[in-house]
């Protein structure tokens, strides 16, 4: 099992991919998280508790089930863990940029492993 934050997700991709709609109005890290609750708590994108944002996102008619499709993701490099982002959190090393507060959590800036 990885630890959370090790992993990289394109989210807009992960969208389109599965079609859950527009990526500015679904949560990614509800939809991504393991468990959705703490998912929502630990929302980034200033989404309030309880919002149309936070409600699961529907693929084939049922609630998207991160566990059912990793192995997918994976495939498709749709999220894939980053060595850059191991050896931040082995080393317990924050992020490049200035943080923002954001529903009381710290947000970086937006990185690229183009």
């Amino acid at each position: 099992m990885l630890l959370a934050g090790t992993i990289y997700v394109r989210w807009p991709k992960v969208c389109a991919h599965y079609k859950l709609g527009d990526p500015k109005k679904v949560c990614g890290p509800r939809t991504m998280a393991y468990n959705q609750k703490r998912g929502e708590e630990n929302c980034c994108f200033a989404h309030a508790l309880g919002g149309p944002e936070h409600n699961v996102a529907q693929y084939k008619g049922k609630p998207f089930v991160i566990q059912e499709h990793v192995e997918e993701l994976n495939k498709l490099k749709l999220t894939e863990v980053r060595d850059e982002l191991k050896a931040e959190k082995n080393g317990n090393k924050k992020p490049p940029g200035t943080p923002q507060k954001v529903n009381g959590v710290d947000v970086y800036p937006t990185r690229s492993f183009a």
